[in-house]
């Protein structure tokens, strides 16, 4: 990869797809189609996306070519990529990379968060990726953070010793955000080994949900804290360790 430019294709144009970027100032980059086009070490061989609406905006906004269709990718004659981005809608993601993989043999497959909505597609996804020598990555971005990172050398090197309790509050619901905050914490202190619910409800309208209860890693308890206003964001943690 490093002799040469990482041929990809992008599936999905939504918000983490293009449209986050359609809000924000040219200094920001909030989406996959952003970083992709700007990045050199990267060339976007074919863009997919089924909402012809949306699709017609891009054009107008993009220099570049997007296609409705498996079929119609295939008729461009673009290649086998090196990596398929998946940033469609959460439950079109096992069947969307079953298609994908009938028509293409990427190395790298970078999937939107979450993997799925139920642990029986996840598990098809991994095990398809797995038989067919595709590397698999979730894009829980969080641990890339140079921040995070910083914090996360400090508890390896135990500069930050023992840690006790924690808590971390959250918005927009346990698949969106939440399992953000899930993830780094697994990779701080370990993988999780229990979990006590308090309470759980549906977000009206959607499939994602509000989840409030304590969570056990291998080295820290964590309660976990819904702030339930939709529209206000809120994410911040604060981690007691001994020194």
């Amino acid at each position: 990869y490093m002799s040469q430019k990482i041929k990809t294709l992008l599936i999905g144009i939504g918000k983490i797809g293009c449209e986050y970027d359609y809000l924000m100032s040219e200094d920001y980059i909030m989406s996959h189609f952003k970083a992709l086009s700007l990045n050199s070490d990267y060339e976007i061989v074919g863009i997919l996306n089924t909402d012809c609406k949306k699709n017609k905006l891009f054009r107008i906004k993009n220099n570049y070519c997007i296609e409705e269709s498996f079929e119609d990718l295939i008729k461009k004659n673009i290649k086998d990529p090196d990596l398929i981005v998946i940033s469609s809608p959460t439950i079109t993601h096992r069947d969307t990379l079953y298609r994908a993989l009938k028509y293409f043999k990427p190395s790298i497959v970078l999937c939107e968060k979450p993997l799925s909505g139920n642990i029986l597609e996840s598990e098809q996804i991994c095990k398809i990726c797995h038989d067919n020598d595709i590397k698999l990555i979730v894009n829980y971005f969080r641990r890339s953070e140079p921040g995070m990172n910083e914090i996360y050398q400090l508890i390896r090197s135990q500069k930050l010793k023992n840690p006790k309790d924690g808590i971390i509050n959250y918005s927009g619901g346990f698949f969106s955000n939440c399992s953000h905050f899930f993830d780094l914490m697994n990779n701080w202190f370990g993988e999780y080994k229990e979990f006590k619910t308090i309470n759980c409800f549906k977000i009206n309208n959607g499939d994602d949900f509000f989840w409030n209860g304590f969570i056990t890693f291998e080295n820290c308890n964590i309660y976990f804290n819904s702030m339930c206003e939709i529209d206000v964001t809120n994410h911040a943690f604060e981690i007691i360790f001994e020194n």
